[in-house]
């Protein structure tokens, strides 16, 4: 974990109030690569809404770019409506404030903090983010903090250097895809599979912990289980890991699709734990491939439904991308099959 040393950042701590989600942000992003500019984004951290802004939930998916880059360059220009009201809740008209952005990466524990003056309620900062800090998703969160500890403590919400006193919705950043991993949050066991050695897996539905679905793995194939259990980010057992898994989640994801609409009859007051289960499962698959509830349900009920919905996890599951890498990684071109 590494921090500027300009940086100073606090979690909120009773007794103060926090004005929650008031800052208005324009961010900008560059994909750099050798001082190279590879690909550009921008958007807001807000949309209005019809008492207050929104979140505008701001994604920024690096991944889809498919760019080699070794930092990001990020600005972000904040403003806040009626900031002068909005603080006189929390601190003193004498106290002195600074805008901050934090950023932060859960899968490295990677953590950044960057302030700079404000004017008016308006702001701007810039911060560079280098790849080799970061995988998955990145974390960006604005806010103001107090810049010095307050004068008049009992005329104060918020008291000392460092307290957050407004923030912002956050922006969020993906390095690398989300690991689509099959059924998406479907629990995984290993177990012997007696009466079907060969197989490698099955779904199974467990009643007795309501109807919760759990994908069992043949634990015969000790060779089959560290390829899936591997972290790999890169290289050929990422590659592997990959495209089996990508197959595997088309299956499976199928099974659950067949499931749900044959078990789905629509929203109502009291519900079995498989409606509920099968509710859940449509609205996620419906979401993932772009493509309605009722068109998935109609899909399931006839074989040409079937392959057209098929098509759809495919392309979900970028199961030609990951085939195509695994292709490369193994250098299959030129090889001959061997008698």
């Amino acid at each position: 974990m590494r921090w500027n040393k300009t940086a100073t950042e606090r979690r909120p701590v009773w007794p103060y109030i926090i004005e929650v989600d008031s800052i208005k942000a324009e961010i900008r992003g560059k994909i750099i690569k050798n001082d190279d500019t590879k690909g550009t984004w921008q958007a807001h951290n807000w949309s209005p809404g019809h008492e207050k802004i929104i979140n505008s939930n701001a994604r920024w998916n690096i991944f889809d770019q498919e760019a080699e880059w070794d930092r990001l360059s990020i600005e972000l220009s904040a403003s806040i409506d009626d900031f002068d009201s909005k603080l006189e809740k929390i601190i003193p008209d004498s106290s002195s404030q600074r805008f901050s952005l934090t950023v932060l990466c859960p899968k490295t524990r990677y953590r950044l903090a960057e302030n700079s003056e404000m004017s008016e309620g308006k702001a701007h900062i810039t911060i560079n983010i280098h790849r080799k800090d970061v995988a998955g998703e990145i974390i960006l969160s604005p806010s103001v903090i107090l810049s010095d500890d307050v004068s008049e403590p009992a005329f104060a919400k918020a008291r000392s250097k460092g307290a957050r006193v407004v923030t912002g919705f956050p922006v969020y950043i993906f390095a690398d895809e989300p690991e689509d991993r099959p059924g998406g949050g479907i629990e995984i066991r290993w177990a012997p599979f007696p009466t079907s050695k060969d197989a490698l897996y099955r779904l199974h539905f467990d009643n007795n912990e309501g109807c919760k679905p759990i994908l069992y793995f043949n634990d015969g194939y000790p060779e089959i289980k560290t390829i899936l259990d591997s972290k790999s980010r890169r290289g050929t057992k990422r590659d592997i890991r990959e495209a089996l898994f990508s197959h595997i989640a088309l299956d499976v994801w199928m099974q659950l699709a067949e499931f749900a609409a044959k078990n789905y009859g629509g929203e109502s007051g009291e519900m079995e734990p498989q409606e509920i289960l099968s509710g859940k499962i449509l609205k996620t698959l419906s979401k993932k491939i772009n493509y309605s509830i009722n068109g998935i349900k109609d899909d399931i009920e006839d074989v040409q439904g079937k392959r057209n919905l098929n098509s759809k996890i495919q392309h979900m599951l970028k199961i030609s991308i990951r085939e195509r890498d695994l292709a490369k990684g193994v250098n299959v071109e030129g090889t001959e099959d061997e008698d």
